[in-house]
């Protein structure tokens, strides 16, 4: 709970986080997040990176910067992550899950479920899923 107190903003926890702490001292584990079926596979690979991903391009409503998308959420610690992964553009980033996250270094799980939400919010938006997600 001190980490609540943190003087620079960023590095204080978020209220999710915060949540799942007391789900492990309650429950022992934190509550599973419910995932869309077609994110539902542990051990699939993180996508690739499409042809446009070199470097943000503007040029299609798709391609919105992932760093735009990080720093609209208060997220831009993870954006040298995404970078060294190849993965420079929202559109890049369609289908990742939690656990790709996971295992590409964004390891807090109340961040990952939040930057997983918002690219779907970005799928939606462009209507390449349904809006059963959220």
């Amino acid at each position: 709970m001190q980490a609540c107190w943190n003087i620079e903003r960023s590095e204080r926890p978020t209220f999710e986080n915060i949540v799942e702490c007391f789900e492990v001292i309650l429950f022992g584990k934190p509550k599973p997040k419910p995932k869309p079926a077609h994110l539902q596979s542990p051990n699939r690979p993180i996508p690739p990176t499409t042809s446009n991903s070199s470097a943000p391009n503007g040029n299609n409503k798709a391609a919105d910067s992932i760093d735009e998308l990080l720093g609209s959420i208060g997220m831009t610690r993870y954006i040298d992550i995404f970078h060294a992964k190849g993965l420079y553009n929202v559109a890049d980033c369609f289908g990742l899950s939690e656990d790709d996250l996971q295992r590409m270094g964004v390891t807090l799980s109340g961040h990952q479920y939040k930057i997983v939400k918002n690219i779907h919010l970005k799928e939606e938006e462009l209507g390449r899923v349904s809006p059963d997600f959220i």
